[in-house]
């Protein structure tokens, strides 16, 4: 078969891979809401936001297709998912797992009008979690509504946009925490002599984060095939990552899990695509940008995961600089060989090589933006595969 032939209509196959992970994507019932978080040295406060969505997925609540909710029935039913919300949420305090009581909820003050109006009107649940100790760590995952796909092959999606701070104080991070992943809030408290973190670095996600780094790496490598180029190229996006991990350090603003994973799919696509539809072009303007931008992004994003989860920025940082550089390096052995052996009777000159892997980058690339929106439509079929 001819690699080149086949890959010569990049479009069509670039729309048809969208297409096979979008369809089911665009049904994909999407479900993001607040949770706020304040830890005293004996207790700690959550603020939970649940939407009247939420309520008709778990309880049952009617809701009709025009989005219209009987509030007072509504009313009745937010207090039988208090149960439901305290079994979902994990907290632990050092490793040491939470039990909390419902204080009060609050109705939403405005329902609007149309079918999204409940995904967007909330009742807050207020919870109280009792302390033995000050803690040094708090940890929060949660498995919100995992039961319920809406249809098959598609499951709810909850995650929470989360604040932790201390009691009536402005919060010191924040970001993102999907279904079935754990985040980290050290609380400076004094520990007593001999206090343990319950989860330290050892339990360091490094491995798909590297991957993230390697993936974006070998997406600007695969056009940089010489070998001065590849140099300004190494040099150039060492120099964002670390500028990236700079200025998160020098603001003090996390960037938010999902914003990262999202930024870090469209960099992949955007040089992937161009690898696809212009093999080995003289690199422009455009491609400086993308190598400039996205390791700079890529820098923030490290530290600020890092931040969040309780880690050493620098130790994650300096991950995820080795994966970019090594995926710049495997990218441009790549482009190096296929600049080496062209397939001269075209006009242009094709490079099946570069576009074969490029593609397969290409969808990387969808894979993390996807994850960066929340969209996980792939999920269903893995957990049946999975048994």
């Amino acid at each position: 078969m001819n690699v080149s032939l086949l890959l010569s209509g990049w479009r069509g196959w670039l729309a048809l891979c969208f297409l096979l992970v979008a369809r089911p994507a665009m049904a994909h019932p999407i479900l993001q809401n607040p949770i706020w978080v304040e830890v005293a040295p004996d207790h700690m406060k959550v603020k939970l936001y649940v939407s009247i969505r939420e309520l008709n997925v778990v309880q049952g609540l009617p809701i009709t297709e025009a989005g219209v909710v009987e509030m007072g029935l509504a009313e009745e039913t937010a207090p039988r998912h208090a149960p439901y919300v305290l079994d979902h949420l994990d907290f632990r305090a050092d490793g040491v797992p939470l039990s909390g009581s419902l204080d009060r909820i609050s109705p939403p003050k405005f329902v609007g009008k149309g079918a999204e109006a409940p995904d967007r009107a909330h009742f807050i649940y207020y919870l109280e979690y009792p302390l033995a100790a000050p803690p040094a760590r708090i940890t929060f995952s949660h498995t919100m509504v995992k039961e319920f796909p809406s249809a098959p092959g598609v499951p709810w999606d909850l995650s929470y946009a989360y604040r932790f701070g201390p009691i009536d104080a402005t919060p010191t991070q924040f970001g993102a925490v999907p279904r079935d992943t754990m985040v980290f809030y050290d609380t400076l408290f004094p520990q007593a002599p001999g206090s343990v973190l319950a989860a330290g670095p050892a339990a360091l996600p490094w491995r798909p984060f590297v991957f993230r780094f390697a993936l974006l790496g070998a997406a600007l490598g695969l056009g940089l095939a010489g070998g001065r180029l590849l140099g300004r190229g190494l040099a150039v996006a060492a120099a964002a990552t670390a500028a990236g991990m700079a200025l998160a350090a020098g603001t003090g603003w996390l960037m938010p899990a999902f914003l990262a994973a999202g930024l870090a799919g469209i960099g992949i696509l955007l040089a992937a695509v161009d690898n696809i539809h212009r093999p080995l072009a003289p690199p422009g303007v455009r491609r400086w940008l993308l190598i400039i931008a996205f390791p700079l992004v890529a820098g923030w994003a490290a530290w600020s995961l890092a931040g969040s989860m309780g880690f050493s920025s620098l130790r994650l940082g300096g991950l995820g600089m080795v994966g970019l550089m090594g995926g710049l390096l495997a990218g441009a052995a790549v482009a190096r060989i296929s600049a080496g052996n062209p397939v001269p009777e075209q006009k242009p000159r094709r490079y099946p090589l570069i576009q074969l892997v490029s593609l397969l980058v290409c969808g990387g690339g969808l894979i993390l933006l996807f994850e960066g929106l929340g969209l996980r439509p792939w999920a269903y079929w893995l957990d049946r595969l999975g048994g």
